[in-house]
């Protein structure tokens, strides 16, 4: 099956449009960071075992809601849907590891 450019142009842009509607749609006055990554990928990019190790960052407080990850389920869903500014999340970690360092070594 053989398909025309223009054609492939409007698969591609119904893809996008339908991978950043949820950022969208989460506050549309902010700008859509690239860097903002499922718990799927993130872990692994953060040097992290499993996705279950940012679920445990987020409830020991560790990770905080609109610095190191966001919520974008949609209103009314029970189960969270995060994303992950790895940028954030590696910074926090490091932030984390000097503290943890410093509490133990003195």
């Amino acid at each position: 099956m053989e398909i025309t450019r223009e054609e492939f142009k409007e698969i591609v842009r119904e893809v996008v449009r339908e991978e950043l509607a949820p950022l969208l749609q989460q506050n549309s006055s902010q700008p859509i960071d690239i860097n903002m990554l499922p718990a799927s990928k993130a872990f692994s990019i953060l040097g992290l075992a499993d996705a279950r190790s940012l679920r445990e960052l987020i409830h020991n407080g560790d990770f905080r809601l609109n610095k190191e990850y966001i919520d974008i389920r949609k209103e009314g869903a029970g189960k969270a849907n995060y994303r992950f500014n790895i940028r954030a999340c590696k910074k926090r970690l490091n932030e984390l590891s000097i503290q943890r360092a410093f509490r133990y070594n003195y």
